[in-house]
């Protein structure tokens, strides 16, 4: 079992409880993961030593058991169950280089230009990442209503030569610029992760933007 450090770029939801992403002291992606079916994280996990909830670019030291990678999520960690520890929490500033450094600059994200990939596809050709950092001018952030009655928040951004419009999975306040609309002025970087396959939705698996950095001007 190790011990390692992580920047925490993503705390967001999944199947009622966590899904946790951050980045390694060598630029590696790493999502702790259960030993489960789906790997979801309790979200008592997220809760650290200090008493508070792991946000993105807090630095956070956790046990990790083994490699756990799956066709769809290669980076998967199995987590040790020892209380995650607070080590400190970082600027933009502090980490700036190192965002840059591993941000993907090519698209289309995660081999499509659209906001899924097929599971027919993945077993196919898995994909060597289903993590990565993007960075976008401009994105319009939407709640959108689903038919079951629910809202989802969403954003559309564009990203090498596409348009992507993807599901947030974590609690955002929209941004609002001058004009009143949710086109944010600046620029972000997006923390964008591929999820589970959804058999209810033809076996795909969506493309989810699990965290969010505003940068300011």
């Amino acid at each position: 079992m190790s011990r390692t450090e992580l920047l925490c770029l993503a705390n967001s939801w999944k199947l009622g409880g966590r899904c946790f992403a951050g980045l390694a002291n060598d630029g590696s992606w790493v999502r702790p993961v259960t030993d489960t079916s789906t790997g979801t994280l309790p979200n008592s996990a997220c809760v650290l030593n200090t008493g508070r909830v792991v946000e993105a670019l807090d630095v956070v030291k956790l046990k990790l058991k083994r490699p756990e990678p799956r066709l769809y999520q290669p980076e998967n960690w199995v987590v040790g169950n020892k209380e995650w520890h607070y080590v400190k929490t970082q600027t933009l500033g502090d980490v700036g280089q190192l965002l840059d450094s591993v941000r993907a600059d090519d698209s289309p994200i995660f081999g499509t230009r659209t906001d899924s990939v097929s599971w027919q596809r993945i077993q196919e050709s898995p994909p060597a990442a289903s993590l990565t950092l993007i960075r976008t001018s401009n994105p319009h952030f939407y709640v959108r209503r689903k038919p079951n009655g629910s809202n989802q928040t969403r954003v559309k951004f564009v990203h090498g030569d596409s348009v992507y419009d993807l599901s947030i999975s974590f609690e955002l306040a929209l941004p609002h610029n001058d004009t009143g609309s949710n086109e944010s002025p600046t620029d972000w970087y997006l923390t964008i992760s591929l999820g589970e396959p959804f058999e209810e939705q033809h076996n795909r698996c969506y493309k989810l933007v699990a965290g969010a950095l505003e940068i300011p001007r």
